[in-house]
């Protein structure tokens, strides 16, 4: 099959959604504990690195709301490069997304969430984000671009499986990469 991404949510308009403004979402709002807040630097291709966390309060949270994500959602950068760099939220329960990057729920009757993570790291989607680029020295992609992806997806089982055989691969190229740096 082949859909837009936005087909394979819900309600598209609120499971596609990028960060707040920067004047919805400043400095000043950080703080030492609270909700957890996702930066562009947190995300990589398939790992979030949160070694270094970020907080908003429970108020801000709520004004915010729109812009959350929760756990299994997918989250991808909208700035910088690589461009599109996508990961599973697997560690945090739930929590806010800055402006550089999107998050994404899928509807799990569609399509699995790893599956759609793989896609979204593949050469072949980060090719058409990447024809999209706007901005030489800081390029970015625009959400619309990201709802309008063309994704190309087997049945539910076959998605589940493609993902475990990939999930497996992913860990032994980790696991040849820790030995090579030894």
């Amino acid at each position: 099959k082949n859909s837009p991404l936005s087909d394979l949510c819900i309600k598209s308009k609120n499971d596609i959604v990028d960060g707040p403004f920067g004047s919805d979402l400043k400095t000043k709002d950080f703080q030492n504990e609270g909700v957890p807040v996702l930066k562009i630097q947190h995300v990589k291709q398939f790992k979030i690195n949160y070694s270094k966390p970020t907080y908003i309060s429970d108020q801000k949270y709520k004004e915010l709301k729109r812009h959350s994500f929760k756990k299994g959602d997918i989250v991808l950068t909208k700035l910088g490069k690589p461009l599109g760099a996508a990961s599973i939220v697997k560690e945090i329960k739930e929590g806010i997304i800055v402006a550089d990057l999107i998050g994404v729920r899928i509807d799990p009757q569609k399509i699995d969430n790893e599956f759609l993570c793989y896609k979204l790291n593949s050469s072949h989607i980060q090719a058409d984000i990447n024809s999209f680029t706007r901005g030489a020295t800081r390029p970015r992609i625009k959400l619309n671009v990201i709802r309008n992806l063309k994704i190309d997806f087997p049945n539910l089982e076959e998605q589940k499986n493609i993902s475990k055989i990939l999930n497996k691969l992913l860990k032994e190229v980790s696991l040849y990469k820790k030995k090579l740096a030894e």
